[in-house]
């Protein structure tokens, strides 16, 4: 029996726990958390203007960074849609006018960090940002080169010089992307 199935199994008969204080709930969060989670929230919007404007839905750290670390890191997958919500939900409140050929585009991961992970959490997150903004998804709009290192012990130069050379464009045409 696979483990997601034997947790689905186990669901049934204990109250499944919340990935971030291990309390009981019947959400993907306890309230407690989910509360928490919703306070890293930029209240003004986090849209950066620019060339390629950037949404940042809110403050990395706390909360919403544990909430990312047991999705990626503690194989809680679940997480991710009601993540994807957030950030679509944040990101309709501050988008003005959303162009018509607009898509996402999750940022693939290598192959080998997929088997290792067994999911990309960044086509994860997508799909839940969709299900909220009605755009469609290109999940192969970008294909992984090179196995990176993590990128959260690197500083900014150490960050620009591990991504060279490690995406290229994939097999779905992309007209105008999103990136999750």
């Amino acid at each position: 029996m696979t483990n997601s199935i034997l947790q689905s199994v186990l669901n049934l008969f204990l109250k499944p726990e919340c990935p971030i204080c291990a309390r009981p709930t019947d959400q993907e969060f306890c309230r407690y958390c989910e509360q928490q989670l919703l306070e890293c929230q930029f209240t003004h919007g986090g849209m950066f203007p620019g060339e390629v404007p950037i949404f940042v839905w809110g403050r990395y750290g706390g909360v919403l960074k544990q909430a990312i670390a047991a999705l990626k890191y503690d194989g809680n997958p679940q997480i991710a849609k009601m993540l994807g919500y957030c950030l679509a939900e944040g990101w309709l409140d501050t988008v003005k006018r959303v162009p018509q050929n607009l898509v996402v585009v999750p940022i693939p991961l290598h192959p080998a960090k997929l088997k290792q992970r067994g999911f990309n959490q960044a086509e994860l997150l997508g799909r839940g940002f969709c299900e909220i903004t009605g755009l469609s998804m290109k999940p192969h709009g970008l294909q992984r080169l090179k196995n990176t290192e993590a990128l959260h012990g690197l500083s900014r130069p150490e960050r620009y010089q591990n991504l060279q050379g490690a995406l290229r464009v994939g097999k779905d045409p992309l007209p105008l992307a999103v990136l999750c």
